[in-house]
């Protein structure tokens, strides 16, 4: 469903999409990428969003979060934006609307849903540049589910922006292989057809809720 015009329900877990809205690249080098992800990751808690998962393209962005009020998603976005539009304008000495904008948020029914999801948007920047392995993709949360490293997470403190969702302190947080565990199951990927049919429903703001092989 689209996201533009309502709020998200507290303590639901959706995936958001957002992309350019003049159509122009709005990451244009991994600074502009570091400057974005580290405002959203530093503004989640103030603005009481769980960052679960995240994705950052050349003209997109993917988010799996849960937010904890009405208002959390649209404002935290509006308070990143502003700031990365102001280092934009200072950078490139230009004025432009090349932030990301919302456009859809897919709500997330199940924890196998969650799952699928999150590995979506770990194996989406690899798969969309042809890289061979997801970690070589450095502007999403693969590194730090599958190591304990990269950027936003340490699992034992929240304050570092990511918060693992309870599907995924399965994997993460029990078990004497865990990270281990982890990057098999981000490996094993998806089949086409699945692969698609989560592409579709995520940019387009579908519902999620069943898991499929």
């Amino acid at each position: 469903m689209s996201a533009l015009n309502r709020n998200l329900v507290p303590g639901t877990t959706y995936c958001c999409y957002l992309k350019s809205p003049s159509g122009n690249f709005c990451f244009l080098d991994d600074s502009c990428c570091d400057f974005y992800l580290r405002r959203l990751l530093a503004r989640s808690l103030g603005f009481r969003i769980q960052l679960h998962a995240y994705c950052l393209l050349a003209d997109e962005a993917l988010l799996l979060l849960t937010p904890l009020t009405p208002f959390a998603v649209n404002d935290w976005l509006r308070s990143v934006n502003h700031c990365f539009g102001e280092y934009f304008r200072q950078r490139y000495r230009r004025p432009a609307r090349v932030y990301p904008k919302l456009r859809a948020a897919s709500e997330i029914y199940s924890d196998a849903a969650v799952l699928d999801c999150q590995k979506f948007l770990e194996l989406e920047g690899a798969r969309i540049r042809n890289l061979e392995h997801p970690g070589e993709h450095h502007w999403s949360s693969y590194s730090s589910h599958a190591f304990g490293t990269g950027r936003g997470i340490d699992l034992e403190d929240e304050r570092h922006g990511l918060s693992p969702h309870r599907a995924t302190g399965d994997y993460l947080l029990t078990g004497v292989h865990r990270l281990h565990d982890y990057r098999e199951f981000i490996a094993r990927g998806f089949s086409e057809a699945y692969h698609r049919y989560l592409s579709v429903h995520l940019r387009h703001g579908k519902p999620i809720g069943v898991c499929r092989t």
